[in-house]
């Protein structure tokens, strides 16, 4: 009778508890929160749909094979990295195979880039599985030699894949926490925490939760204090959709949920409900609210849209790779003596982890002096042959032989006292960084080429350098008149956009905190915390005056 009553005890309690574990499943708010999980990724998806959309039409695509083909490829090194990797978790049936071969084009077409420039490439093709011991060299060479950036990079790179083993993950992310601000948050420079580079930490540390909490927990509320009343976020002071979609992905990334976090709803409104009020008629995004599409901002609302729709639908976050081909093996661990001689290396020379040609591995790296050299050689060359010929058939004397050799000196010396460099070489002499911070934005008529950012000039320094060094950051033409000594630059064009594009009357301006000054940018001089914009007018009228 005990025995009995023992087992009907026992029925019962499992009854109750399967009772209460149904109940839980399927009780008004479970099914709710089921059913906000399930809608919110279907807007997610039918707004990364129609970002698609609007991108295959400006590529002329009528397809997802195309638009790679047309879109992505010719362009391939040059920051479509973003695009590409949204496209290998959005149609990862496609073959990646062209865009992979254009950029191991473009690495060796383009000799010694930025640290953060092979991290992105690499990250692209961590997305596909290729050139994994490539990307393992990358990894190591190059995190932390670039600013903070490369920290972010590098660290985010190396958990795409199992590239190094964790003990060098945790010394990356040892790193990174290191330059935590007081506030909470992290910056490129500055004291004060910057909203995207924050959010792109936060994504980078994602991994590292158990060891790291703390931290994250400290910069996941300075992101909450920075988080405006409308639900969006700003960047040195200007609201923009790319600083929401970086924060929004940075929760992803933490397992967090937007939707029902109180941290990150404002008055009712979410991160994803603030990014929505950027887009544009024709499917793609504004930087700022109202504005003209912008192909930044287009780019990383695809890239915060992909996330979350992947993050809803339990696919991981979007630069988790380990199921793509990226997983493997991990690298072996560098020994103390490794370590120490590696970063005696990466302190001597930032060299290239350029990739082996198929012929071995010596390549030659075109350089102006190199090209110099050649033209000096070869016209050599041809008033040697010249002189042989006209001797071989008898016909040469004093005459014609100075008129065979005065040309060639004359070619050597215009030669050898010009100036020829390669495009890297040009904007690698325009780019350097002073002590003094300084803001600059450049503004054309169909939206930014330059969105708002710190620029470190040296004291003294003119408008005009400011503009130079900005855009020799970002490899972006610039065209103007006048001599910089004499303090009478005009500016005629920038990234292609020059006076008298637009009529008789379009053409660039600037202002200065807002000011636009009575002098050439080449007699401004700038002072600590000014803020240049460079405006692109149609019909001659300065923004907010006459």
């Amino acid at each position: 009778m005990q025995n009995k009553a023992a087992v009907l005890a026992f029925a019962a309690a499992v009854f109750f508890r399967l009772s209460a574990v149904f109940g839980a499943v399927f009780s008004p708010d479970f099914v709710s929160a089921r059913e906000t999980a399930a809608a919110a990724s279907r807007e997610a998806e039918q707004a990364a749909d129609k970002i698609w959309k609007y991108e295959m039409e400006q590529a002329g695509a009528s397809d997802y094979e195309e638009y790679l083909s047309a879109g992505l490829v010719p362009y391939a090194g040059e920051g479509t990295e973003w695009l590409f990797i949204c496209l290998t978790q959005w149609k990862p049936e496609l073959d990646f195979g062209e865009y992979d071969r254009a950029l191991d084009e473009y690495l060796e077409e383009n000799g010694t880039l930025k640290p953060v420039d092979y991290q992105r490439i690499a990250l692209a093709k961590s997305a596909i599985g290729t050139d994994r011991e490539w990307i393992i060299n990358a990894i190591r060479e190059y995190t932390g030699q670039g600013g903070i950036m490369s920290n972010i990079y590098g660290l985010i790179l190396a958990d795409s894949g199992d590239y190094i083993p964790r003990s060098e993950r945790l010394l990356l992310a040892s790193e990174l926490v290191k330059m935590q601000l007081p506030d909470g948050g992290f910056v490129l420079n500055g004291q004060y925490s910057d909203t995207d580079v924050t959010a792109m930490a936060l994504q980078a540390l994602a991994p590292y939760k158990n060891e790291y909490g703390d931290e994250i927990e400290r910069a996941l509320l300075r992101l909450s204090e920075l988080q405006k009343d409308d639900g969006g976020f700003a960047s040195y002071g200007t609201e923009n959709s790319e600083s929401s979609a970086q924060v929004l992905m940075a929760l992803c990334a933490l397992d967090i949920d937007y939707a029902n976090d109180e941290r990150f709803i404002k008055n009712s409104v979410t991160i994803w409900d603030a990014l929505c009020e950027y887009e544009c008629e024709d499917g793609g995004f504004s930087h700022t609210k109202g504005g003209m599409v912008n192909g930044m901002a287009t780019a990383q609302v695809l890239a915060a849209a992909v996330c979350l729709n992947r993050y809803l639908e339990g696919g991981g976050f979007i630069y988790d790779f380990k199921n793509n081909g990226g997983a493997g093996e991990e690298a072996p661990t560098l020994s103390e003596n490794e370590t120490e001689s590696r970063t005696e290396t990466e302190t001597e020379t930032e060299s290239a982890p350029s990739k082996p040609s198929a012929d071995g591995d010596f390549s030659v790296k075109i350089t102006g002096a190199l090209i110099k050299t050649v033209i000096i050689c070869v016209t050599v060359l041809g008033a040697l042959v010249a002189l042989a010929v006209m001797l071989a058939r008898r016909r040469l004397n004093k005459f014609k032989a100075l008129w065979i050799i005065l040309p060639a000196v004359l070619l050597i010396a215009v030669t050898a006292f010009s100036r020829i460099e390669t495009r890297d070489e040009h904007y690698a002499a325009s780019y350097s960084e002073g002590e003094v911070s300084t803001y600059i934005s450049v503004t054309g008529c169909d939206g930014e080429i330059l969105s708002r950012r710190e620029i470190k000039t040296e004291p003294g320094e003119t408008a005009f350098g400011q503009l130079k060094r900005a855009l020799a950051a970002e490899r972006i033409n610039l065209d103007y008149g006048g001599n910089a000594m004499l303090g009478n630059i005009y500016v005629r064009g920038i990234g292609g956009l020059s006076e008298f594009d637009y009529g008789s009357l379009s053409g660039w301006t600037y202002r200065v905190n807002g000011e636009y000054p009575d002098k050439s940018c080449a007699s401004c001089i700038l002072s600590e915390g000014d803020y240049v914009e460079w405006i692109y007018t149609k019909d001659g009228q300065k923004e907010g005056g006459s």
